[in-house]
């Protein structure tokens, strides 16, 4: 008992010792699996995780009020608990959130941000099936991968990773090529970006930079894990990611 009683102590305090780390989790890109390696890796106590559902609910119970003021924002709501964790101290923090310029200029002594990239077109479909199949109806998605990739919601999805790193809304219309600066200027303010395709490189940055060894399990797997897409399908989404494509082509020139 008191051996164990030891045991706790020293990992509390050896997790208390380790950098700040701040994961951007891009949905569907391997980055459950990490996530879940990093928190066990630094504990309840030093580590937090932004809740997807838990705050697009709260966003979505207030916004359906007919007489509500102003729209609110899951982005915003998650970005203000990020932000709050950081005032805490909080050693390690992971979510849906997307980066922003200023809380990196204004933490940046403290905090180091990382994420996983994969694919965009895996990615994409990867979250089309995930969404399709999934029980709750958080973020499901109920049409055809055909209709939906003809959607403004599907084409909108082709942009998750300029979106991420640009810090845009959804619902902001700024030129994609515009943003894809913003997003490639921002990339290299990360001091680690993994790829799911090479999980032993990403393992290694990790131990280089902030001598963590993290084990990385495959979770949270798809419920149609080789979908069979037409041609013109893939085609289509491979036109809906053409700007996410070209900043994974420019986070793996930089970060491989």
């Amino acid at each position: 008992m008191i051996i164990k009683s030891l045991k706790v102590q020293a990992h509390k305090f050896l997790s208390s010792q380790k950098p700040g780390i701040i994961f951007m989790h891009i949905p569907k890109t391997g980055g459950t699996s990490v996530d879940r390696s990093l928190r066990i890796d630094y504990g309840k106590k030093n580590s937090y995780k932004v809740n997807p559902i838990l705050t697009s609910q709260a966003v979505k119970n207030v916004n359906k009020k007919q007489k509500v003021q102003r729209k609110y924002d899951k982005f915003a709501l998650r970005e203000s608990i990020l932000l709050l964790e950081m005032a805490k101290g909080t050693k390690y923090i992971s979510g849906h959130f997307h980066f922003n310029q200023d809380v990196w200029e204004a933490y940046q002594d403290r905090y180091s941000w990382t994420t996983i990239l994969r694919d965009p077109v895996k990615r994409y479909i990867s979250q089309y099936f995930f969404d399709a199949f999934k029980p709750e109806d958080h973020a499901r998605v109920s049409e055809s991968l055909e209709d939906f990739i003809e959607s403004v919601r599907g084409k909108r999805r082709g942009q998750s990773y300029i979106n991420y790193f640009g810090n845009f809304s959804r619902q902001n219309y700024t030129d994609p090529n515009e943003k894809l600066k913003v997003a490639k200027e921002n990339l290299l303010k990360f001091s680690v970006v993994g790829f799911l395709d090479d999980l032993d490189g990403f393992r290694n940055e990790l131990r280089q930079k902030f001598d963590l060894n993290v084990k990385v399990p495959h979770m949270n797997k798809n419920p149609v894990p080789k979908p069979e897409i037409k041609e013109s399908v893939r085609r289509k989404i491979e036109e809906n990611c053409q700007y996410d494509l070209l900043l994974y082509s420019y986070a793996k020139e930089h970060f491989s």
